[in-house]
């Protein structure tokens, strides 16, 4: 059952690998390296259908002795890599990251990280960059693929080319899929196996299509060069056009899968194949690709974790450095001996009882909260789920919308019942709005004859003319369209408009949003018959989350942020340079155009800097980089309310 070798596979393998690598240190330049992970699949699932049908051919394939291989090939190095991670993640995480790190860890292990990792995206979610198992979501479509195909193998190969069939079938079905996802729910479309299944599926149907040996029969030399030629063409071509700012359809993954198939095609003895892939620096890459693949990732990870900024290009490479030593060690220590050699039923066994136990470890960090007891109890205010904006809001479906794919509608919640003569008032605008959710909220609940309407939408400012939609985001348009026949219909006293103004200050939402815009929104407000309106400016933006940038210094020998009468930390130091001038712009903006201005900065900055936690309580200002606790959105809001409300 075992199939012919071909070093310029393993080269290929390089190849993946390094696209990738070059796509995590320097994500702006090589733009399109994640391309190496559909090279991957096409790989795998050329050798693992190889390798099943040769034991189809001679009678010798077993169900489990194929899982028993899977096992001693994928187990081992992964649960080095994996229990590595926990044990980084309690020395340096702070509980809510080492939560996360958990849950993903468990799900690496049981091979469901893409699903979970699905879950979890969201304007809201945890970037990506300070996830360290992230890159693992493709191991788990792997091995989902390895559950569904020898099975149907099995079954389809008792007919002639019934195999071919079926793994056509899944290829169109999986394509299609993946188109029509891609333009409305983009995430789902990366992470889902139905939608990746046909990069496999490509590799398969090349195995079922060629000769044993994995060479073409009947093509002639020149063909070979020329297909070769054109494979390794199409997976430059697709990791230099394709970007993460492009929807990542199946139309754009074509370029590396059809890439990768002609290279696998063309055999070693073509021109790329034996020129480049078959020279040994790169089958020695290729050879320990797969522990290479798993190690770098949670090193560049951990880094800024450590570090709480980006990486310098030197701690980058330094950091692929380990990662290559790293990967060669577990290559030679841990993932050859249990690979290779006599098949001993205690190597699977023994590998599935380690997967088995880090996950069960992972679950328990993930119920444990990340064990905030691993700091000083003066700490655990700034690791506390603060009741957020963004859980409260987001989390019950109330007045923050963060729908993706699916039809815009405000819920009836957000405008609550209130006495008939009560004041109304609406807030509109996109997460920065929602800044003043939880803080008005109080306020209404405090003020009977107060009502408050909220229309706030993730990455919508309160503009009717802005079209631009983030992919996976809500519309935008229709969002806007709604507000504005709602704010027609209730006729409020007040409407405040509140936007992360700094955000549209170039790329494809700069025109957008600007005076003019500003100026349409306030005359159309006042055609309908608002009163007041109130444009609030800009929140300052940090660079890192401000819970961990306190938690840092505290760490470091500061005071204490649970001090009795002490003075509430301001710092300029990690503030967007951009804030203070999208305030100023903001407010040129609305008082230009006849509104009331509210600048945040007048509250939460002076000349040192701007506040990191809550006056009189220890409780950060910032959940985030840029949005509220609850306990700073009720702190702002008191300070301005009658700045706010006019009362």
């Amino acid at each position: 059952m075992e199939l012919q070798y071909r070093k310029d596979i393993d080269g290929l393998r390089a190849i993946a690998v390094l696209l990738v690598i070059l796509f995590h240190v320097h994500p702006h330049r090589v733009t399109g390296g994640f391309v190496g992970v559909d090279v991957f699949f096409v790989i795998s699932g050329f050798l693992i259908t190889g390798l099943i049908a040769s034991g189809l051919r001679d009678g010798s394939f077993r169900l489990l002795d194929f899982y028993a291989r899977r096992i001693r090939r994928i187990f081992p190095a992964l649960a080095v890599v994996l229990a590595t991670c926990l044990a980084v993640g309690w020395l340096v995480l702070f509980p809510a990251d080492f939560l996360n790190l958990g849950k993903h860890v468990a799900a690496s292990a049981a091979f469901v990280a893409n699903f979970t990792l699905l879950q979890d995206t969201g304007y809201f979610d945890t970037p990506s960059a300070l996830k360290p198992v992230l890159h693992l979501w493709s191991l788990g479509i792997e091995e989902q693929f390895y559950l569904l195909w020898p099975t149907l193998m099995l079954l389809a190969w008792r007919r002639p080319r019934a195999p071919l069939i079926v793994a056509g079938a899944i290829l169109v079905a999986s394509f299609a899929w993946h188109v029509r996802l891609g333009g409305s729910d983009p995430a789902a479309a990366f992470f889902l196996p139905t939608t990746r299944f046909w990069e496999l599926m490509v590799g398969c149907i090349l195995a079922l299509v060629l000769p044993s040996t994995g060479v073409p029969a009947r093509a002639t030399p020149t063909a070979r060069d020329a297909a070769s030629l054109l494979g390794g063409g199409l997976i430059a071509v697709g990791a230099v056009l394709i970007s993460g700012g492009r929807s990542y359809t199946a139309w754009w993954a074509l370029l590396p899968v059809l890439g990768a198939a002609l290279l696998i095609a063309a055999g070693p003895g073509a021109l790329v194949n034996r020129r480049l892939l078959s020279r040994t620096p790169f089958v020695w890459l290729g050879l320990i690709s797969y522990p290479l693949y798993l190690w770098h990732w949670p090193i560049l990870a951990f880094m800024r974790h450590y570090d709480l900024k980006a990486p310098s290009d030197l701690m980058r490479w330094g950091g692929i450095a380990l990662a290559v030593a790293l990967a060669t060690l577990t290559y030679r220590l841990v993932e050859n001996p249990i690979r290779r050699g006599a098949p001993i039923a205690l190597k699977p066994i023994g590998a599935a009882v380690a997967m088995l136990t880090i996950g069960f470890a992972g679950v328990a960090v993930f119920a444990a909260g990340g064990y905030a007891a691993r700091f000083p109890g003066n700490l655990a205010v700034l690791f506390k789920d603060d009741d957020n904006v963004a859980k409260t809001f987001v989390g019950s479906g109330l007045c923050v919308r963060e729908a993706r794919g699916e039809a815009f509608a405000f819920t009836d919640d957000c405008a609550r019942r209130a006495a008939a003569d009560a004041t109304l008032a609406v807030v509109w605008g996109d997460s920065h709005a929602a800044n003043l959710v939880r803080g008005l909220a109080d306020i209404e609940q405090a003020r009977p004859s107060l009502r408050l309407v909220f229309f706030t939408t993730i990455g919508c400012p309160p503009i009717p003319s802005y079209a631009f939609t983030y992919p996976g985001l809500p519309d935008c348009p229709a969002a806007n369209r709604i507000a504005v026949e709602r704010v027609g219909s209730l006729k409020p006293d007040t409407v405040i408009l509140a936007a992360n103004w700094g955000t549209y200050d170039g790329g494809p939402t700069a025109a957008l949003v600007d005076r003019n815009s500003i100026r349409e929104v306030v005359e159309r407000l006042k055609a309908i018959g608002v009163r007041r309106i109130v444009g609030v400016g800009q929140f300052p933006v940090w660079d890192y989350a401000v819970p961990k940038l306190i938690a840092r210094d505290y760490r470091g020998g500061h005071a204490s942020p649970d001090a009795a009468g002490a003075a509430p930390p301001v710092r300029s130091r990690n503030l967007d340079p951009r804030t203070f001038a999208a305030d100023q712009r903001a407010r040129q903006w609305f008082e230009s155009a006849g509104a009331t201005f509210v600048s945040p900065l007048a509250t939460l900055c002076n000349e040192a800097g701007c506040l990191l936690t809550v006056p009189g309580r220890a409780n950060p200002m910032d959940r985030d980089e840029d949005h509220m606790t609850s306990a700073g959105s009720v702190w702002f809001a008191a300070s301005n309310a009658k700045s706010l409300l006019g009362e």
